[in-house]
């Protein structure tokens, strides 16, 4: 946020009183309930031998193979050419693969095939895959895949999905993996715990009953001390001179932490965090500061631990208002309604 800030005058101003129930987008539900886990998880950690183990039959076959890159998402393809049932730990779950994936893995094998020689190599490629991820697992307890070809796609409940894609001989391929809930939350709860655990110098400090403080900034001002008491006046309007937008500042116990985009969720504030590589602002020596605070949040160390990523939602219990907080050396000094004036963001200072 720049550090600009100016008081307007009101009587010629054409104020309007902004509305974040309608200005701002508002998640998924199952994007926010999986964004930290699932949606942001490096399953090569614990599937870390997986791509080794089928490096020898593409050798075996000659058969040149890079660029994996594994994504986890919500939504199951509805266009691949082939969809087959597999069940994990007791739970059903499905394999799916575009035309060109199939094509590619067939003459991969042989050139020439029937219908009848095409299902059984894609079979045993199918099995081979299932077979690799069990062998690769290093979680905590075994993981347990087999194929039940006999079963009906349509009755497996997809609620999240991997994607395998590789380059193979030349082509583009994707593998695509529809998870049942219980494989889904598995994998959420273990990315979950790898996040905390991989920060082992803050997890032996960590305060299980301490609470950080996340406050979202509007805007931050300098103002000349003489000119305070007319800043804070009820009735005053300050021009913040930033664009309306969703863009934020997010401060963690005062200091600034990361940038983020502005959102609701039921009715309430909530944040998505975009980076964390925060500009200083530029703002002149000898002037006050005053943090245009617009919703907070508390969040206990591991919460904290697992937030500190791009795409994370963090959420508030603050209902949606067009109220803002001016803050100076942490402590609320007046409340303003947020107001729009010509496309940019202006505060109108509320009675004490």
């Amino acid at each position: 946020m720049r550090a600009h800030g100016k008081i307007s005058d009101s009587g010629e101003a054409k104020l309007a009183v902004w509305q974040p129930a309608q200005a701002l987008t508002e998640p998924d539900s199952e994007e926010v309930r999986l964004c930290v886990g699932f949606l942001r998880a490096d399953l090569s950690k614990f599937f870390g031998s997986f791509a080794d183990d089928w490096l020898s039959l593409f050798h075996v076959l000659d058969v040149k193979v890079d660029n994996f890159e594994v994504q986890t998402v919500l939504e199951f393809p509805e266009d691949l050419e082939r969809v087959m049932p597999i069940e994990v730990d007791g739970e059903a779950a499905v394999i799916g693969l575009d035309a060109a994936t199939e094509k590619c893995l067939l003459d991969m094998v042989s050139k020439q095939y029937t219908d009848a020689g095409a299902d059984i190599i894609i079979e045993y490629l199918e099995r081979r895959f299932i077979s690799t991820l069990c062998k690769s697992w290093s979680g905590s307890a075994p993981l347990n895949a087999v194929f039940i070809p006999q079963q009906n796609e349509r009755s497996v409940e997809v609620v999240g999905v991997v994607r395998l894609f590789f380059k193979l001989a030349n082509t583009k391929c994707v593998v695509c993996v529809g998870l049942g809930p219980r494989l889904l939350s598995l994998l959420d709860r273990c990315w979950r715990d790898y996040v905390v655990q991989s920060q082992k110098t803050q997890v032996s400090r960590m305060d299980a009953k301490k609470e950080r403080h996340v406050s979202f900034q509007l805007a931050e001002i300098a103002v000349p001390p003489a000119m305070l008491i007319d800043y804070l006046k009820a009735g005053t309007l300050i021009d913040l001179e930033v664009p309306v937008s969703d863009a934020v500042t997010l401060r963690l116990d005062g200091r600034k932490w990361a940038s983020g985009r502005l959102c609701q969720f039921k009715g309430k504030f909530a944040v998505q965090i975009v980076d964390f590589d925060i500009r200083q602002s530029n703002i002149p020596s000898g002037n006050t500061h005053i943090q245009i605070e617009i919703a907070g949040a508390s969040l206990d160390e591991r919460t904290l631990l697992e937030h500190s990523s791009p795409r994370v939602y963090i959420l508030t219990e603050e209902v949606l208002s067009p109220t803002a907080s001016l803050i100076i050396g942490g402590e609320k000094v007046a409340e303003a309604t947020i107001v729009e004036v010509n496309s940019r963001f202006a505060l109108n200072v509320l009675p004490k």
